[in-house]
């Protein structure tokens, strides 16, 4: 492995201090998703696809050829060029990700609608999606562990993620999915330090402070969760997800 990770006051890593040097932006809260049934989605033509899932149990990655459609509103970009009679609500961009529903039609699963998220960074490389989904899956594990022992009532959730390599396109790009998160009205940052003064992200920050030292005291001092992205529902459901990782071997940050 690499070197070990420097720690500060309460056996926390010293880069999860840097993270209390400022406050950062609490995001405008947006109208919910809607919660799509396929029949009334203007879905685009069918494509060839493999999908990728990280076992984290297994530490192992499963791949599959697929069929998958896409909600037609990614393809024209703009919402006012969706088709007449169609929902016009399936297509967002949350900061620099554009995000649309997604259908897998392979085999051996439920039809679920799921969500597409597609990075508008063009420097975004297929192994940078893998690393994505790989801690995310890794995060969900030790969440669930987190969860099945704590006494309070504690049960944020963090939906899986999946790659998808679209064959039928130009260059065949990695793409990831996203579970769907319905009633989502916001995206907000978490850490150990609140992005304000107000009670709901004082708790929320302080149950994701508690997550952290579990998993650096679970990983035996070699993994900790800096942060993550907290999904506000209109449910007011706790969501956590793109979480970002420090650890030991630098395997994952």
């Amino acid at each position: 492995g690499g070197p070990r990770l420097r720690t500060a006051g309460g056996g926390f890593p010293e880069e999860l201090a840097e993270i209390a040097a400022h406050r950062r932006h609490v995001p405008e809260r947006h109208a919910p998703w809607p919660r799509p049934e396929e029949h009334a989605v203007d879905w685009g033509v069918i494509e060839a696809a493999v999908s990728h899932q990280f076992r984290p149990r297994d530490n192992k990655w499963e791949s599959a050829n697929t069929r998958i459609t896409v909600a037609q509103s990614m393809f024209n970009r703009t919402l006012a060029e969706a088709r007449p009679g169609k929902s016009t609500e399936f297509f967002r961009v949350v900061g620099k990700t554009a995000c649309v529903y997604h259908l897998d039609l392979g085999e051996g699963e439920p039809r679920t609608i799921r969500v597409l998220r597609r990075s508008l960074d063009a420097t975004e490389t297929k192994q940078d999606v893998l690393d994505t989904i790989k801690s995310q899956g890794l995060t969900r594990l030790c969440l669930q562990h987190f969860c099945s022992r704590v006494t309070i009532p504690f049960t944020p959730k963090m939906p899986s993620l999946r790659g998808y390599v679209l064959k039928s396109r130009e260059g065949m790009p990695t793409v990831m999915v996203e579970d769907r998160t319905d009633g989502e009205i916001a995206r907000e940052p978490l850490s150990m330090v609140p992005i304000s003064n107000e009670p709901e992200h004082v708790a929320e920050s302080h149950r994701f402070a508690s997550f952290q030292y579990f998993v650096y005291q679970l990983s035996g001092q070699e993994m900790v969760v800096s942060s993550c992205t907290r999904i506000v529902t209109s449910e007011g459901r706790s969501v956590w997800t793109e979480p970002v990782l420090f650890s030991v071997d630098r395997d994952l940050g």
